[in-house]
Parts: structure tokens; C-alpha cells; sequence
């Protein structure tokens, strides 16, 4: 509601499913605002999902629960600006200005990023390029040479204590 008094043109997709779809459905009823809120379901990971992100302006994120943030990821990768909430697992892989404007998770500071990025083509443009170049600090390849690494480091550190209780 906060962002339809602030923008004109405001339209939520909400992808996937889930045991509260139906109350969030019912919600955005109760709130005057389901003309404004798509709710898709169930998009593959590997190509729908995908062109959703390719296709949004904007991607945002408000759960406190997550533990890893792999939608954040992809959706960055896809060059998709990120307004969240860093909380729990978030927080170790956000970075405020690396493609994500993070907020307090308050209604108004939510809306204010939102509306900040959407306004400002410049901040979403560089948003959008530092998004895709951070997400690809997060590559599986780029995880996996670090945690080789990790392990060559510790074993070459402290072969004697490895190798005794082996």
C-alpha cells in the first residue's frame, strides 16, 4: 500500500509455493492491493525462473528466516538490483551497494529503497552491474576452487594433527 501512494506503476510477482500462499493471496485482498500482486507458483529453476528474474526491474526480499539466500544470488546474477532485509544466513552474502540496497525492515525504509532504485536509472544501472559481478563471487565453481584451497591450506598447515587421527 506505502508504495502505491509513492509510485505510479507498481506490480508484485510472487513466485512459487508454498503452506501460506493462500493467506498471502488473502492478504493482499483484505489490502485493496490484489490488482497489483501476481501470485505465479512454481517456476524451473533452470528456465522460467530465470526469465522471471531477467524480467523483473526489481528484485525484493523481506524474510528474517532465510539461512542461505540463493534466490538473492540468482536473482543478482541475472543483473536483477536487490532491495533486502540482511538477516541471518542474508547478511554473510549481502553487501550494501554490490547490486543490493539494504534496508532496516521497516515499511517506510523498504519503500524508500524501492522507490530510490526505481527512480534513479543510473543507481539501478550500476546496481544492476555490480549485481551480476558479485553473484559471480558465488559461482559453484569459484566456492569449490575456495574450499579446495581451504582444505590444501589447512593439510599443508597441519598435516602431523590430521594425519594422526586418521
Amino acid at each position: 500500500q506505502d508504495l502505491l501512494k509513492k509510485s505510479r506503476d507498481i506490480h508484485l510477482v510472487i513466485a512459487g509455493e508454498g503452506p501460506a500462499k493462500q493467506s498471502y493471496i488473502q492478504q493482499a485482498r483484505d489490502m485493496g492491493i490484489a490488482d497489483h500482486v501476481s501470485f505465479i507458483g512454481y517456476l524451473d529453476r533452470s528456465t522460467d525462473l530465470i526469465d522471471c528474474y531477467h524480467s523483473a526491474d526489481l528484485f525484493v526480499f523481506s524474510s528474517k528466516t532465510e539461512t542461505q539466500g540463493l534466490v538473492l544470488l540468482e536473482a543478482m546474477a541475472a543483473g536483477t538490483p536487490v532491495v533486502a532485509i540482511a538477516e541471518m544466513g542474508t547478511k554473510e552474502v549481502l553487501q550494501d551497494g554490490l547490486g543490493v540496497k539494504i534496508t532496516d525492515g521497516t515499511v517506510s525504509d523498504f519503500s524508500a529503497k524501492i522507490v530510490e532504485v526505481l527512480d534513479q536509472p543510473d543507481l539501478h544501472n550500476t546496481l544492476s552491474e555490480s549485481a551480476k559481478l558479485y553473484a559471480k563471487d558465488w559461482d559453484s565453481s569459484r566456492l569449490s576452487a575456495r574450499m579446495a584451497e581451504y582444505y590444501v591450506n589447512i593439510t599443508t598447515q597441519y598435516p602431523r594433527e590430521l594425519g594422526s587421527h586418521a
